[in-house]
């Protein structure tokens, strides 16, 4: 199952590093979807909350695989979307601990 939701982020990430997220109302639909298909995924492997996985999920990872694929920095943030502006604000140990604790919440989630 885990495999399954890094799969969905790994489409994720190319689909975004391909076309560009220009955060607009077709990537909100598109994001929605992503979280739809990893729904459906949970479901079908008896996990009711498979968005909420997911989403944990893709907290802990989506934005350092991308950033290091994209521009080689682990903790590269952008300056566009709303969420990049977030992030930026918060120091880099206190991220990382948010993104270890959803992981492991992720985790306890599937077992």
């Amino acid at each position: 199952m885990y495999i399954s939701f890094l799969f969905i982020i790994v489409s994720e990430i190319l689909h975004e590093i391909v076309n560009g997220d220009k955060h607009d109302f077709i990537s909100q639909v598109r994001l929605f979807t992503f979280f739809l298909v990893a729904q459906i995924f949970g479901l079908i492997g008896g996990i009711n909350y498979g968005f909420l996985v997911y989403g944990l999920i893709r907290l802990s990872i989506f934005d350092l695989i991308f950033a290091k694929v994209f521009v080689d920095d682990w903790f590269f943030t952008g300056t566009t979307s709303k969420w990049d502006k977030i992030i930026s604000k918060i120091p880099k140990c206190i991220l990382t601990t948010i993104r270890i604790i959803s992981i492991i919440i992720s985790i306890i989630i599937i077992l």
